[in-house]
């Protein structure tokens, strides 16, 4: 059963909706529906490929919040599924559909396979990349240092919101889709030449993993030094040039995520809105991209101050007033 407290710093259900990938690719999925019963068409074949990668990030981000090394496991066993799952649906399916709508709508599922594949492949494969010779196999996680009668903690952050960042994912997934689908119209002789199975390692390849490790390198050349310092009844966090100071009875809500992806801070009080993505930012050589815990004296502290903490079930530890 749910804390009362942590129910209510829920995001409000529209919100949950709108931000949720699986929503936005049935949306795409039904605007789609319409020209695969005519004749296909550009706005359809678009619509199918976005759909298709929305559903692969809505899977990536599902093992991401999973606990290590579960979350891994899972992403390597669907990558794995995924071979036979899309030989099936290209050489054994169709065959099982009459024509007619069945098949005109099954054209349109296919469409979707390689993007949300791709997006499988890809991501599976950054993580391999970092698993090769050459790199410290395990990383050594950020720690809070003595620094006089306070701790800091300094890292390397992305100044930029989870919703920015999903932004940043669709703009990708929607300019990729019509380079795609263009490209596809284009040299629809070469296309057929290819086969389906070729032409999704030609689509991964030429499209999908350039498009992954472009917006990869442009976000986190926005990367900057950061620090956060904290003592008995104060809190200084160091963005670039730009130091807040506050006490722990300003705050008015601290986000705090420790680990994955998601490992990010953000802080909302009087004359501060400031949020660091610290899980995507590439750290010094030999340190994990990985906040640590909220010292113990801080959390209790916040307690007293009023602050009412909650934490989800992928470590985000939320410090609000109620």
């Amino acid at each position: 059963m749910n804390h009362p407290a942590e129910t209510a710093k829920k995001p409000p259900l529209l919100r949950r909706i709108a931000l949720n990938p699986l929503v936005w690719a049935a949306a795409c999925t039904l605007a789609a529906l319409p020209g695969y019963l005519t004749d296909g068409g550009f706005f359809s074949y678009l619509m199918s490929i976005i759909a298709g990668a929305l559903c692969g990030m809505w899977f990536v981000s599902l093992t991401v919040r999973m606990p290590h090394p579960t979350g891994a496991i899972v992403h390597l066993l669907a990558a794995v599924a995924l071979v036979p799952a899309l030989y099936a649906s290209i050489e054994v399916v169709p065959q099982l559909l009459t024509p007619g709508a069945p098949r005109a709508i099954y054209t349109g599922v296919l469409f979707a396979l390689p993007p949300a594949a791709g997006w499988v492949w890809i991501t599976l494969l950054n993580r391999v990349i970092n698993l090769l010779p050459g790199k410290p196999r395990v990383r050594a996680p950020l720690a809070w240092e003595n620094d006089g009668d306070a701790v800091v903690v300094r890292f390397r952050a992305i100044p930029m919101r989870m919703r920015e960042l999903t932004l940043w994912m669709v703009a990708t997934i929607v300019a990729t889709g019509a380079i795609v689908t263009t490209a596809l119209i284009m040299f629809s002789t070469i296309v057929e030449r290819l086969g389906p199975r070729m032409l999704i390692l030609a689509l991964g390849a030429l499209f999908g993993l350039p498009a992954y490790l472009i917006v990869t390198a442009l976000l986190r050349r926005r990367s900057v030094d950061a620090a956060v310092r904290v003592s008995r009844d104060r809190m200084w966090i160091t963005a670039g040039e730009t130091t807040h100071a506050l006490r722990l009875n300003q705050i008015e809500r601290l986000r705090w995520g420790m680990s994955s992806d998601y490992a990010r801070l953000e802080v909302t009080a009087p004359g501060i809105d400031l949020a660091l993505l610290v899980g995507i930012a590439k750290q010094a050589d030999g340190l994990a991209s990985e906040l640590p815990p909220l010292p113990g004296r801080t959390l209790r502290l916040a307690e007293t101050e009023g602050l009412e903490k909650t934490t989800s079930r992928r470590g985000l530890v939320t410090l609000s007033r109620g």
